[in-house]
């Protein structure tokens, strides 16, 4: 999915004014008002045509079989992107589903040929199934004219489970001691 930002929608508006003082100042001028326009245009497109394609950034996703709850979980996201050639901040946000404190979006920079491996942080609530639907990518162009977004289904659930470690750990530590 493609999109102009803030940023062109901002750079389009701030010459519809210019424009219409020059078509007030002198009517012939009219076709410096339709260049501005066609020039933030123009750079848009440039900017979609500079942008890493969404079919070249490949995803991986890592999950764990269990989250405890009361304790962050952890799901590692790899992307690598071929022929890229500068880092790019990329913005990650996992669509889930189950008794989890609400997801926050995880910004990190996209080397240039190398693989990025960013967590996902999972905080459970209750004990149950955490289903991950859908993992969000969005990144911009090089001139940030225009952001491009990927939607990657996952379709895999992740046990959240109750925390025995710490009754484990003491017993473990009960029946270790020495009389």
């Amino acid at each position: 999915m493609i999109r102009p930002t803030p940023r062109a929608v901002f750079a389009f508006a701030l010459g519809v004014p210019a424009a219409l003082v020059l078509l007030i100042a002198d009517p012939a001028l009219w076709a410096f008002s339709l260049d501005y326009g066609a020039l933030i245009l123009a750079l848009t497109l440039l900017d979609l045509w500079l942008a890493l394609p969404a079919r070249l950034l490949t995803v991986a996703l890592d999950l764990p079989e269990r989250i405890f709850i009361g304790e962050n979980g952890t799901v590692t996201v790899s992307l690598a992107a071929r022929g890229l050639r500068r880092a790019i901040p990329v913005e990650m946000l996992a669509e889930l589903r189950g008794e989890i404190d609400p997801p926050q979006p995880v910004m990190a920079a996209l080397p240039a040929r190398e693989t990025l491996r960013a967590p996902l942080a999972i905080v459970p609530r209750r004990r149950g199934k955490i289903a991950i639907d859908r993992l969000w990518l969005r990144w911009r162009g090089p001139l940030s004219l225009v952001a491009v977004t990927k939607i990657v289904a996952v379709g895999r659930d992740i046990d959240a489970v109750t925390n025995v470690r710490s009754v484990r750990n003491a017993a473990l530590q009960f029946f270790t001691r020495e009389a």
